[in-house]
């Protein structure tokens, strides 16, 4: 690590742009914020609280950043986060950005009255042909209400992602969505939807930031939490487990082909998959303009600053 990286890291203007994090790095020794060392030299920045707010590589350079905020009862949550991409382009996170309410009524239904949130979920499952259990995943108790009128209302929470103009969130402009995750505890793998609409290299780089979060959670576990892929429904693709699988390593209980069992709509699903070894790294040069992404000692690609075409 170079002598310096750190204080480039927190002191550089711009690298920081979230108030809280600004704040924090301002008095980073004083509030007992520390600062880990990866085996590849990269550099993660915890709160007190030992949740990371920052990541750089080895020479400081910003990978992304990331705000906490504690309710008056306690509960610490992800309330927002910036992703790098190669080329210089921020995109935005904002858990439960995007939310929409569907009203039914069910009035006319015999004994309404006793329709629980269990009934309106295998309403669901039925409309939408998936497990019920997948509608439990993503449908809380509390995202499903009846009135004493006999309307329901089904409220269905997503991730929010946003094109970050200047990387700044008040110049954010919507660009996609994927399911809600609970980011104190990562415990499954994302559908990202409208993934036409994506900056190149969005997905590789928010996948970054989630196997940050997850071996943060995971490090004093003796067993790596098995994540899924899940979504209402899955959108299984090659480009899917191609970027899944440079994070996480898939484990089919059919001991068949992981890839074939993967883009089947009634499998994929059922996949495990566990933390890779060696997730792909990133080292950015300010002075030659350029981002170089490696795995494994091996060099996978180089993109130049301003030029998305590097990315897949």
């Amino acid at each position: 690590m170079p002598p310096n990286a750190i204080a480039v890291a927190l002191n550089t203007p711009g690298h920081l742009r979230f108030p809280a994090t600004l704040a924090l790095a301002k008095q980073f020794e004083r509030s007992g914020g520390r600062v880990q060392a990866l085996s590849t030299g990269h550099l993660v920045f915890y709160r007190p609280d030992g949740r990371r707010f920052f990541a750089t590589d080895p020479e400081g350079h910003p990978l992304h950043e990331c705000e906490w905020e504690t309710s008056a009862a306690g509960l610490t949550t992800l309330t927002r986060a910036r992703v790098r991409l190669d080329y210089g382009r921020w995109v935005g996170i904002k858990p439960c950005g995007l939310v929409h309410e569907t009203r039914l009524n069910l009035a006319s239904k015999p004994n309404w009255q006793r329709i629980t949130p269990d009934d309106l979920r295998a309403m669901a499952a039925q409309a939408l042909r998936v497990p019920i259990e997948e509608v439990r995943w993503f449908y809380h108790d509390d995202d499903l209400r009846l009135d004493s009128h006999g309307t329901a209302t089904i409220r269905q929470r997503k991730d929010a992602l946003y094109v970050l103009d200047d990387g700044e969130f008040e110049r954010a402009r919507f660009m996609s969505c994927m399911g809600a995750m609970d980011w104190e505890h990562i415990d499954f793998l994302p559908v990202v939807e409208l993934f036409k609409s994506l900056l190149p290299g969005t997905g590789s780089a928010v996948f970054e930031f989630i196997r940050g979060l997850y071996d943060d959670q995971n490090k004093d576990q003796a067993v790596p939490r098995p994540l899924r892929y899940r979504g209402i429904p899955t959108y299984p693709s090659e480009a899917a487990f191609r970027l899944f699988s440079n994070f996480f390593s898939p484990h089919s209980s059919t001991r068949g082909d992981v890839l074939a069992d993967f883009m089947n709509p009634a499998k994929s699903h059922t996949m495990a998959w566990l933390p890779t070894q060696h997730p792909p790294v990133r080292y950015f040069d300010d002075n030659q303009g350029l981002c170089l992404t490696v795995r494994d000692e091996v060099v996978q690609k180089v993109t130049l600053a301003g030029d998305p075409a590097g990315l897949s």
